[in-house]
């Protein structure tokens, strides 16, 4: 692949997420991470994308090796999308409030208006339907900024589980590092709980994504009945990976990636599975060398 920089300057973010997402799947980290940079440099206007890109800047960093850079990407990915929450959240409830307002002055109005006096009234139904089209709308913004950072919850978490493995392999104090990866990891899985449940349980990429991930960090630093549970989820959703019906926000990805896909998501969740099961002593290091391969 060879990589155009006249052509980055012109190319609109869809297009940049869309190329870099084909560099990454060549191994071409280093021009993804070009892509990525550039993504986010014309995301400026929108924090959705900003942090959508932000993510993958981090995700490139860690293919190349630059751990500490990828950390920092991923948390400020993670502040974008959880104020993004935080902000359509404030305005559902301010849209909320204000039409329950609007229909008590508008019930109090008709209460003490001459009902003798011939007048045009305007279908009340017609205000409703658009204020209802309006709650709607600002309900899909607070349900697609859930869904952001539940993946960047997700990445957050996942740097830090290998952080945890990493330091505990060469006997260095973990917690820390254990203790964030199980608190975002987990955050993530709440998040897209209730993204599914708003969309009626329709299962998303990024669970798929995910729960072998939480998995891991449950098996080996939580729950291990979790780690267990989760673990097998994951053995079942593999075979949906990246599947278009289930994932219409993910880029397009060629058919031989697909199945690659699908079969790192099922050993994800083999391994979370094994890693869960040796993660006893003395059997500890053998868990911790599948999961940092697995992760």
């Amino acid at each position: 692949m060879n990589l155009n920089l006249e052509n980055i300057e012109i190319m609109s973010f869809d297009q940049l997420m869309q190329s870099a997402q084909t560099a990454h799947l060549e191994g071409q980290h280093d021009e993804a991470l070009c892509f990525r940079l550039a993504a986010y440099d014309s995301a400026v206007e929108s924090p959705f994308n900003k942090g959508r890109a932000g993510r993958d800047v981090a995700a490139s960093l860690d293919r190349i090796g630059l751990t500490e850079p990828a950390v920092q990407w991923a948390d400020e990915a993670y502040g974008v999308h959880d104020e993004l929450v935080q902000s359509t959240t404030t305005d559902l409830v301010s849209a909320q409030e204000a039409r329950k307002k609007k229909a008590k002055t508008e019930q109090e109005k008709s209460s003490v208006s001459d009902t003798t006096t011939d007048t045009i009234v305007k279908d009340p139904r017609d205000e409703r339907s658009k204020n209802e089209d309006s709650t709607i709308a600002l309900k899909n913004k607070v349900q697609e900024a859930i869904r952001e950072r539940a993946a960047s919850g997700m990445y957050v978490g996942s740097l830090a589980l290998r952080q945890a493995i990493n330091m505990e392999q060469a006997k260095e104090p973990h917690e820390e590092h254990s203790n964030k990866a199980l608190k975002y990891l987990r955050g993530a899985i709440t998040d897209i709980n209730e993204y599914e449940r708003y969309h009626r349980g329709t299962i998303d990429q990024y669970r798929i994504n995910m729960t072998g991930r939480v998995a891991l960090a449950e098996g080996l630093y939580g729950e291990k009945s979790m780690g267990i549970k989760l673990g097998l989820s994951q053995l079942a959703l593999a075979p949906v990976s990246e599947n278009a019906g289930i994932a219409p926000f993910i880029l397009h990805m060629p058919f031989p990636d697909r199945w690659k896909a699908r079969a790192k998501a099922a050993a994800r969740g083999a391994g979370a599975i094994g890693a869960t099961l040796l993660s006893y002593r003395p059997a500890r290091g053998l868990a911790l060398r599948v999961a940092d391969r697995v992760l």
